[in-house]
C-alpha cells in the first residue's frame, strides 16, 4: 500500500477513534450531571402521591438503587444499544420521541441551510460589487454581530420580534 493511502487510512481511523472519544465524553458528562443533580425522578414527581415503599420498588426496578459504577456501566451499555430510556413526560421510549421529531427537525434544518446559503451568496455578491463602501462596511459589521450571537439567543430575540 502506498504511503499516501496508508496515511489516509490511519488518519481516518484516528478521526473515528476521536469521534468515539467525544461521544463517550458527552455520554459520561450527561450521566454525571444527571446522577449528581439534587433529587431524582421518583422523589420529585410523585412526592406525597405514592408511598415510600412504592418509590423504593421503582428505584430497585430501574436499577437506581445500585452502586454508581454499576449504573454507569449499565448506562453505557444502554446507550451503545440505542436504548435512551423512558420519557416520563410523554410516557414512551425516548427513541420513539426522537424518531417522531426527526422529520420536522431535518425539514427545519434543510430550510434554514438553504435560506442561509442563498442569502449568504447574494449578500457576498452584493458586497463584492461595493468593496469598501459604507453599505459593505455595514453589511460586514451586521453579519459579524449576527454570526457571533449564540443561535438559541438569536432565535429567542427573533421570536419576540415576530410573535
Amino acid at each position: 500500500m502506498p504511503d499516501a493511502q496508508r496515511s489516509g487510512v490511519s488518519r481516518a481511523i484516528r478521526r473515528v477513534l476521536q469521534g468515539l472519544g467525544v461521544v463517550w465524553a458527552a455520554a459520561t458528562l450527561a450521566f454525571v450531571l444527571l446522577r449528581f443533580a439534587p433529587g431524582d425522578q421518583y422523589a420529585t414527581r410523585v412526592d406525597g402521591v405514592v408511598s415510600a415503599a412504592t418509590r423504593d420498588a421503582w428505584r430497585a426496578q430501574s436499577g437506581a438503587d445500585a452502586a454508581i459504577t454499576t449504573q454507569y456501566v449499565r448506562y453505557l451499555g444502554d446507550v451503545a444499544r440505542g436504548d435512551l430510556g423512558w420519557s416520563t413526560l410523554q410516557q414512551r421510549p425516548v427513541s420513539a420521541v426522537l424518531r417522531d421529531a426527526l422529520p420536522n427537525t431535518l425539514l427545519l434544518m434543510g430550510v434554514a441551510l438553504a435560506t442561509s446559503l442563498v442569502f449568504g451568496m447574494l449578500l457576498g455578491a452584493w458586497q463584492g460589487t461595493r468593496i469598501g463602501s459604507t453599505g459593505d462596511q455595514i453589511a460586514s459589521t451586521t453579519s459579524l454581530v449576527l454570526y457571533s450571537m449564540p443561535e438559541f439567543w438569536l432565535a429567542l430575540l427573533l421570536m419576540q420580534l415576530f410573535a
